[in-house]
């Protein structure tokens, strides 16, 4: 196992840019360029090993000559993810967060919260909210949740995906609004776009983000209407004067009537002339299920 200097060691800016580099290279090769003593220095913390230029461990070739290299070992791979953790994310004491698919003692995906700044070991305390425990895990283990990176506050919106729900099937999605705080399992009421304001309770590791609208579109107004079904996808295009005429082409058309039958209506859309080169089917709408 590392030694204990290894564990507790805090590497210095141009230490953790070395680990950083080799945790992205080729088989967690050390750039060459290393200085001697940060070499030694990672050698006696069990972060590095030593390769001959074919890739055998150069403590089991006998008076080698060649040229040699270093590599992380799972050691040091787990200093620099330390390091990355570290860098990429904040560790803000109550902030909500997700286990990582790699995460021991813990099921994947559980839902914690930030008890306290990471400790020099790069670990860091953490209450499990389904169980309400606190335990240790490393930095590198936890990320932010999906439904945003600072996740102090929640935001009013989001979307809904279900990892592992054998009743919806894969693909379901669902717009909601989020009320109050989350329960101790780690759901939060949330109002339902998709079952017309039904309240329903969602784990927050299963929300998203809102996608980003797309630029506004150039050009002039048209009498040209884009129509789009539910989730957003446009199932055909109509000419009106204006909204009630579109809608009333809409009902209609032969592809968008029956869709608007289906789901109890459609959206319209007046285009810009930008958007007439689009072909039909590829411009999308506003979802009211994402």
């Amino acid at each position: 196992m590392g030694t204990k200097t290894g564990i507790n060691t805090v590497p210095t800016d141009y230490q953790a840019g070395l680990l950083l580099a080799a945790l992205d290279a080729e088989r967690h090769r050390i750039p060459g360029d290393a200085n001697g003593r940060t070499l030694d220095l990672f050698y006696a913390r069990q972060w590095v090993k030593e390769y001959t230029a074919i890739g055998r461990l150069a403590s089991t070739v006998r008076d080698y000559p060649g040229f040699t290299h270093f590599r992380l070992t799972h050691h040091g791979i787990n200093a620099a993810r330390r390091v990355r953790a570290l860098r990429d994310w904040s560790f803000i004491p109550g902030r909500f967060a997700v286990l990582q698919d790699d995460a021991p003692t813990v099921k994947a995906r559980e839902l914690v919260t930030i008890q306290g700044v990471p400790r020099r070991d790069g670990m860091v305390k953490a209450l499990v909210v389904s169980t309400q425990s606190t335990r240790y895990v490393p930095v590198h283990h936890v990320g932010p949740l999906a439904i945003g990176p600072d996740a102090l506050s929640l935001p009013e919106t989001a979307v809904y995906v279900p990892q592992d729900d054998k009743d919806r099937g894969t693909g379901y999605r669902d717009v909601v609004l989020l009320k109050g705080a989350p329960d101790a399992e780690g759901k939060i009421q949330a109002i339902s776009g998709r079952y017309n304001g039904k309240v329903i309770r969602v784990p927050l590791v299963d929300l998203q983000p809102i996608p980003e609208l797309a630029a506004a579109p150039a050009g002039d107004l048209t009498d040209w209407w884009s129509v789009t079904d539910r989730t957003g996808a446009e199932v055909a295009r109509i000419q009106g004067a204006d909204d009630p005429s579109a809608r009333a082409a809409a009902e209609r058309h032969p592809k968008a009537g029956p869709v608007s039958r289906r789901e109890n209506g459609v959206a319209v859309r007046r285009l810009r002339t930008s958007e007439l080169e689009t072909p039909v089917g590829e411009l999308r709408g506003l979802p009211r299920t994402a």
